[in-house]
């Protein structure tokens, strides 16, 4: 599955981020491991979902991380 967000709003759809038990940080971004790995396994969150707002260039390069941590995860 992959959801997109666009925009400045961090995760917006709160019923869904409680349905899929996904855990915040304090600033109500969606908390991620060194591999942008959610607490729910094969599950990975990028951009403003996980650090808050922030210019597209880091977003980008924010989604290319998480992009090398799905890689290392569906390597396993």
């Amino acid at each position: 599955m992959a959801i997109l967000a666009m925009g400045f709003v961090g995760p917006g759809n709160k019923e869904l981020v409680s349905n899929l038990g996904l855990g915040l940080d304090g600033r109500g971004n969606i908390r991620a491991d060194a591999q942008h790995m959610t607490n729910v396994p094969g599950l990975f969150v990028a951009g403003d979902m996980s650090q808050g707002q922030s210019l597209v260039v880091r977003a980008i390069a924010h989604g290319n991380k998480t992009a090398n941590g799905i890689i290392s995860y569906l390597e396993k």
